[in-house]
């Protein structure tokens, strides 16, 4: 499925294989992606790139997805849409996310059509 309104999309994977096919896919759905590996340039990729939609992976090295999405919302102007993913599947897991001001919480392997579907939503929701 092609996107109707193309998305500046971040996403955040410590595991580089991981993020550079879930960029690659979206990209192919026309979506404008980039990836960070790491919570400091995580960081400084949002304030750079200023995406309309994260999708962090909760499980960092080092500082917790929780923590990156929060730093990351503080710093941009507009709070972009946040997607959780994560290979947790605890009800602890989940409502930390929420709390936190996730919008959605994935599962690993996030399955790309579930993605692309929320984030066509999204963009939908933008154009209106």
């Amino acid at each position: 499925m092609f996107a109707n309104t193309p998305l500046r999309i971040l996403i955040v994977e410590d595991d580089i294989d991981t993020a550079e096919s879930a960029a690659t896919l979206l990209r192919l759905a026309g979506h404008d992606v980039t990836t960070a590996y790491m919570f400091p340039t995580a960081l400084m990729a949002a304030q750079e790139y200023k995406p309309d939609v994260l999708v962090m992976d909760i499980m960092l090295p080092q500082v917790d997805g929780y923590e990156v999405a929060r730093q990351i919302v503080r710093l941009l102007p507009d709070k972009p849409l946040m997607i959780a993913v994560t290979g947790c599947a605890t009800e602890q897991h989940r409502q930390k996310a929420i709390a936190t001001g996730f919008d959605h919480y994935l599962l690993k392997p996030v399955d790309p059509g579930v993605l692309e579907n929320i984030l066509q939503q999204y963009a939908e929701c933008l154009a209106v």
